[in-house]
């Protein structure tokens, strides 16, 4: 990984920072009331609970033991991987917000909140773009399989965003207090991504890095924003940009 790609990504972590300060002095981003739990034990052990399923079966498919056929062209086998995890654990978390009766809202997808995250969102996106000088890449156009690529990480962003900076980082939050609530959550994101990152040893260390650099950041923006679109849109342009490079 060149030392340039990493520079890019730095400056991309503090304009990230530095917008999401910004943004917070918005009455329209500013979090509101936090949610809370009538039983914040209980939706913890829960949350952990259904974490722990769906990375027992992350981990099977990134082995290749219980993994569908690829059917989806020109993005990497990795990558479609990563997509039918992301999807099976968002498909756990809708039926246990169903069978619990719990509201989308408990999952980070508040109607209040739902526009000026996605103007965050947005913001963030540009940001991106502009600080890791993929412009120009732009510009000059981009191909079928970069495109099938970029919708493949937005559902995969929407899906992970959901799950982990929704669902669980606010009742792990409601147990664990505003002060470590959203640590809690980056380490339990770090985790799963561990399965992926074994499969090329050769890079594990600096890909770990930056994987623990993207989850606390994108804890804290949860932290600050209390919504998952502006996250995911932010994060689907962020990991994109990675394949561009």
């Amino acid at each position: 990984m060149e030392s340039r790609t990493l520079i890019l990504f730095a400056s991309e972590v503090m304009g990230v920072i530095a917008v999401m300060l910004l943004a917070g002095l918005s009455k329209s981003i500013r979090l509101r009331k936090p949610l809370g739990f009538k039983y914040p034990r209980r939706e913890a052990v829960v949350s952990l609970t259904l974490f722990s399923l769906v990375l027992f079966a992350a981990i099977l498919f990134y082995k290749g033991v219980i993994l569908p056929p690829q059917t989806l062209y020109d993005i990497p086998y990795e990558l479609w991987q990563q997509l039918v995890a992301a999807l099976v654990a968002l498909a756990v978390i809708l039926l246990a917000l169903f069978i619990r009766k719990q509201p989308v809202r408990s999952a980070g997808w508040g109607k209040a909140l739902l526009a000026p995250s996605a103007r965050l969102g947005l913001a963030l996106v540009f940001l991106t773009i502009f600080l890791r000088g993929a412009i120009f890449q732009l510009i000059d156009g981009i191909s079928r399989a970069e495109i099938t690529s970029l919708i493949v990480w937005l559902i995969i962003a929407l899906a992970e965003e959901t799950v982990f900076r929704g669902y669980l980082q606010l009742r792990v939050t409601s147990f664990f207090g505003e002060k470590y609530g959203w640590l809690v959550t980056a380490l339990v994101f770090i985790i799963w991504q561990i399965p992926r990152l074994i499969l090329h040893p050769e890079t594990i260390w600096i890909r770990l890095a930056i994987v623990a650099i993207q989850a606390i950041l994108l804890s804290w923006l949860m932290k600050r924003s209390g919504h998952v679109l502006g996250i995911a849109l932010y994060r689907a342009s962020s990991e994109w940009i990675w394949l561009l490079a």
